[in-house]
């Protein structure tokens, strides 16, 4: 009996420096990383786009495969837009379509050929959608509103002569009755914020079509 076991433990030593023994050519290589999949969309957005974020998302989700992500801080200011931006571009993983709905928090040195800068770094094979801007009488000075309406038909123009930009008319859908959308003349309430979700989805899917 003393002789078989000792038979059987050697037996097993022999298998296990087998399979201790590395594979010939190196086997032991971990298999190459599976590429991430690139974001379905990129947001990047202001207060507005705050108040909307749970409804946008939404929406986004139902229309898209891929992961959806967003962006967005109270007060950002329009003239944040270039570094965003670059960094989605620096990333492997650049979203198929970027939306860009700044401009709520205007800068006095940012105009529409800023805007136009923004679109020149970003290659045409990624998909753009630009948001309107709207604030009510009010809200802000005269200066501002102003300088936001120059956004905006900055942003129309930019839409129609690019193939791969599209428009979410935000400041068209809400201005005409902001008082049914909008909580201070501003942010959107509850169906303001479904408003803005529609709009925004809508271009998506169009610009993605």
């Amino acid at each position: 009996m003393r002789a078989r076991l000792r038979v059987q433990a050697a037996a097993g030593v022999l298998v296990l420096a087998a399979a201790l023994t590395p594979p010939a050519d190196g086997a032991l290589e971990p298999p190459a990383p599976r590429p991430t999949p690139r974001p379905a969309v990129w947001v990047v957005g202001d207060s507005v786009t705050v108040y909307a974020a749970e409804e946008l998302r939404s929406r986004l989700s139902a229309d898209l495969d891929g992961r959806i992500e967003i962006d967005a801080e109270i007060g950002r200011n329009v003239e944040e837009l270039v570094g965003l931006v670059r960094q989605q571009l620096a990333r492997a993983d650049r979203p198929r379509t970027m939306v860009l709905a700044l401009g709520t928090n205007p800068h006095p040195a940012w105009t529409g050929r800023d805007y136009r800068r923004v679109l020149d770094s970003i290659p045409e094979s990624i998909m753009v959608v630009v948001v309107t801007t709207y604030r009510s009488r009010g809200t802000a000075p005269p200066s501002v509103l102003r300088r936001m309406e120059e956004y905006s038909r900055s942003l129309r123009a930019l839409a129609r002569s690019r193939d791969n930009v599209c428009l979410a008319p935000w400041r068209a859908r809400v201005r005409a009755h902001p008082h049914r959308y909008l909580l201070d003349g501003v942010h959107p309430d509850a169906r303001g914020a479904g408003l803005f979700a529609a709009v925004v989805g809508d271009a998506v899917s169009r610009c993605a079509g």
